[in-house]
């Protein structure tokens, strides 16, 4: 690759920077243009990215990058001047541009010293550029009509299992045998199968009535690479783009343009047009604001997360101090510059915060594009919808919930939603809707993943369970719908028919529930047979700086995450009672399982508080699972920082990490969601006690 040999290595990171988010503006604009072609702004926007890329890279010297973005301006040019109006192949034709860029970027740090073959996109630009506007000058040209024996002719193929393509195909304007071109290529395509229809026609091509357009629609038993090969082998041919042609689609007089185009585009002839476009200079670059490496960000918490600790140990000490000295002069005025470090510490943790916080849009920027492509390859019609990407989320947790994502919008596309012949049938719209949406709540963020498809059907579940093995035929009939719907989350769990390069290996959402626990966060799903399925995630804004409830059991101290804490209960021997061999609470008509957290731990020696009249039960919820963990007693609120446990320990079933506390003693943070799984895969006991009457708690705390 050829870069100005005289750029800087600063130079060429402020370059791939802005390269990165220009590619990730046309990324989702582009798939936006589809949906709002008649969208000045956003036509506006996405040529403005495209020149801005085209000038950055002839700055260092990539000419390949702007050679080709350049063509990508040309094509946004017309449509911005409303010569040409954006339909499906004109977005496939970006799109296939827009990952050659991608592909050029990635170039830049690679030790591979190849070179991507521009060729194939440019010429594809141009084929739509060609032949949009000769659909302008001829509409002749560009009607297909099937009469009665073309119909005959379909029909027959058809039956015949032949492939039938559409074939649109680009002349050089240059070329002064055009009719000779077309009839070149009726005689190619009927060598390699049969020519139903063709715009123009036969005799109009004798008559040489004929602009730079030709299309065609072909019945063939080879393959579209095939079939394209042929057409551009001949002189003069500047474009092809070969798609499975749609009957009803063509019927309904809208081109026949097919979602899954093929972008393999060959051309001998790459010209670009010599004269550019100018374009209204962009505004000035906002000098009051800077860009930060995510390094600085990540080194600035740590130093935050050390004075939050001390935070916590000055203000101890000072408590102990101000008791052991009570009015001494010195201690008083220790107190209040104490407290003022305190309070400049929790305003600088704040600021800190608010830094680190990114608009969760960042990924949800990536998905529409991922949602169209998945679309177009299963031959279904989504409408992809996305609310709340202004929502914010800690940096740390952006990328860690990208992948879980990512699994659920997969499976939306290839599980939930149904073909359109499929929704039609069952009085649906043809076009499917997934949504996804994220919104703030208290602590929380939550983000939901929804569709209008299917949905779930617990019997089909229940079938595959049995079937791999997980639960016996017993166990599936005394089980409700709800649980056997959760079933789906085991590992290796799937009712797909069969695998596909989406999904249906039994892999994906045990994978996904599993990395949403690993934040601190619980996966939900509600389903409706012939209606659809939602997946909600519930996420914590942050995990590095939490609140939380210090209590002790077994006489180890544990911290609480204060979002997952309901209530805390004073409660007796007899407030607990025993069902199934598992110990049970009654509150507000749920039965909440009981978990003593000392000897879930493996405490040695029981705390005497644990089974005396002054037993403490704190209530806490996962998702929509609840547990009471049955603690020795309540210390305190705190503001924690929260500290891997380290690859020394490993993962320990139920712990979320560790603090350090003001005195410096060390605290462990449970994991809520494990212990709530702890509690309900509890094994059975042989005894079963009938339920006896509970006397109302008595509350603690709220």
């Amino acid at each position: 690759m050829n870069l100005d040999p005289d750029i800087t290595p600063e130079e060429l990171k402020v370059f791939l920077e802005e390269t990165e988010e220009q590619i990730e503006l046309l990324d989702e604009d582009i798939v936006k243009l589809e949906k709002e072609g008649g969208n000045s702004d956003l036509i506006q926007e996405i040529f403005r990215a495209a020149h801005t890329l085209k000038g950055s890279s002839a700055m260092v010297g990539h000419l390949s990058m702007a050679e080709l973005t350049h063509s990508m301006e040309s094509l946004l040019d017309k449509i911005r001047n409303g010569d040409i109006a954006v339909n499906t192949k004109i977005i496939d034709a970006l799109l296939y541009g827009l990952d050659a860029i991608k592909v050029l970027k990635e170039e830049i740090t690679s030790t591979d010293n190849g070179e991507l073959d521009i060729k194939p996109a440019i010429a594809m630009l141009q084929a739509v550029i060609g032949a949009e506007e000769s659909q302008e000058q001829a509409v002749i040209e560009s009607t297909l009509f099937l009469d009665g024996s073309a119909r005959d002719s379909l029909q027959t193929a058809l039956a015949g299992g032949h492939n039938i393509y559409h074939l649109d195909i680009a002349i050089d304007k240059a070329s002064e045998w055009a009719a000779i071109r077309c009839v070149q290529c009726l005689n190619e395509a009927a060598r390699i199968g049969e020519v139903i229809s063709s715009a123009p026609t036969a005799d109009q091509i004798d008559e040489e009535e004929v602009g730079f357009n030709l299309k065609i629609i072909l019945a063939s038993t080879e393959d579209k690479d095939t079939v394209e090969g042929v057409v551009t082998s001949i002189t003069d041919i500047v474009g092809v783009i070969v798609t499975d042609y749609d009957q009803e689609e063509e019927e309904q007089g809208d081109g026949g343009e097919d979602k899954s185009v093929e972008t393999s585009l060959e051309t001998s002839d790459t010209n670009l047009p010599a004269k550019e476009k100018t374009v209204q200079q962009e505004s000035p670059q906002n000098l009051q604001s800077v860009r930060v490496d995510v390094k600085v960000l990540d080194n600035l918490m740590n130093i935050v997360e050390e004075l939050v600790i001390d935070r916590s140990n000055i203000s101890q000490v000072g408590k102990m101090l101000s008791i052991k000295y009570s009015g001494d002069e010195m201690v008083q005025q220790l107190a209040q510059t104490s407290d003022h470090i305190i309070k400049v510490i929790n305003e600088l943790q704040e600021r800190i915060m608010q830094v680190r916080m990114v608009p969760i849009g960042a990924i949800f920027s990536r998905f529409p594009r991922m949602v169209r492509d998945l679309a177009q390859t299963q031959k279904k019609k989504i409408d992809f919808k996305v609310v709340g990407e202004e929502t914010e989320l800690d940096r740390s947790l952006i990328e860690q919930v990208r992948d879980p994502l990512i699994h659920l919008l997969r499976n939306a596309v290839d599980h939930g939603v149904e073909l359109p012949g499929v929704r039609k049938e069952a009085h649906k719209p043809v076009t499917a809707t997934i949504c996804l949406t994220a919104e703030r709540e208290q602590s929380h963020i939550i983000i939901t993943v929804e569709d209008d498809g299917g949905g779930i059907t617990a019997g089909k579940v229940k079938a595959s369970a049995v079937k791999k093995g997980f639960i016996s035929a017993e166990k599936a009939a005394s089980i409700t719908d709800s649980d056997a719907i959760n079933l789906i989350f085991m590992a290796g769990m799937s009712t797909a028919k069969k695998a596909t390069e989406v999904s249906g290996r039994g892999v994906g959402l045990d994978i996904v529930r599993s990395n949403v626990e690993n934040l601190g966060g619980s996966l939900l799903l509600e389903t409706k047979p012939g209606h659809g399925s939602k997946f909600t995630i519930r996420l914590p804004l942050t995990v590095a700086i939490v609140q939380g409830l210090l209590l002790t059991a077994g006489g180890t101290i544990y911290v609480l995450p204060l979002p997952s804490v309901i209530e805390t209960l004073a409660v007796r021997p007899e407030d607990i009672y025993t069902i199934r061999g598992k110990e049970i609470i009654r509150r507000m008509d749920n039965l909440i399982p009981v978990m003593r957290l000392s000897a879930t731990f493996g405490s040695q020696t029981e705390n005497p508080e644990a089974t005396s009249e002054n037993g403490v039960i704190v209530i806490a919820k996962a998702g929509k699972e609840l547990v009471g963990i049955m603690v020795d007693s309540l210390m305190e609120r705190q503001e924690i920082v929260v500290k891997s446990m380290g690859k020394y320990m490993g993962d320990i079933e139920g712990i979320a990490g560790a603090t350090i506390l003001g005195d410096g003693r060390v605290a462990l943070i449970l994991d809520v969601a494990s212990l709530v799984k702890a509690a309900a895969q509890k094994d059975e006991e042989k005894r079963k006690p009938e339920i006896q009457p509970v006397p109302k708690l008595s509350t603690v705390a709220g």
